[in-house]
């Protein structure tokens, strides 16, 4: 119980401390919201599919898409349903949750170097290939001077 209540707690600081940050850097409140966001859901001990739907408009908005990716291998949680509704029994498949969080991360980690080849800062900043708050769909902003 003791373990549950510190790791709770660090989640708690580590969350702060982000949000904290990036207020200190400047970074516009829907980057700020998205990140906030996503390192809860990354942290967090179970994430249902409808947890993702507090990110998706964020991602959509700043046109990122890591939490598209998530909305998808996250399905791979419901797999052993069917064992469930037949046996009573939950068996996930070896490395199934592996892959999941892997895809996320690996995911986040080509976003982020995508946007640091074009220039910004923070992935979904303006300046990073916003197209979808563009009215032409196709261009960008540029960065703040």
């Amino acid at each position: 119980m003791a373990a549950s209540f510190l790791a709770r707690g660090l989640v708690v600081m580590i969350v702060l401390g982000l949000g904290l940050g990036l207020a200190v850097r400047g970074v516009g409140p829907l980057v700020a919201a998205r990140w906030v966001v996503l390192i809860t859901l990354l942290l967090s001990p179970q994430v249902h599919p409808w947890y993702l739907l507090w990110l998706l408009p964020l991602e959509v908005t700043l046109g990122r898409q890591t939490a598209l990716v998530w909305s998808v291998t996250v399905l791979l949680a419901y797999v052993p349903l069917a064992g469930w509704l037949s046996d009573r029994v939950w068996l996930e498949p070896a490395g199934a949750t592996a892959f999941e969080y892997g895809a996320v991360l690996i995911f986040l980690a080509w976003e982020a170097r995508a946007c640091r080849e074009v220039g910004s800062e923070h992935p979904g900043a303006p300046g990073a290939h916003v197209s979808a708050l563009t009215s032409d769909g196709g261009g960008t902003y540029p960065r703040p001077s």
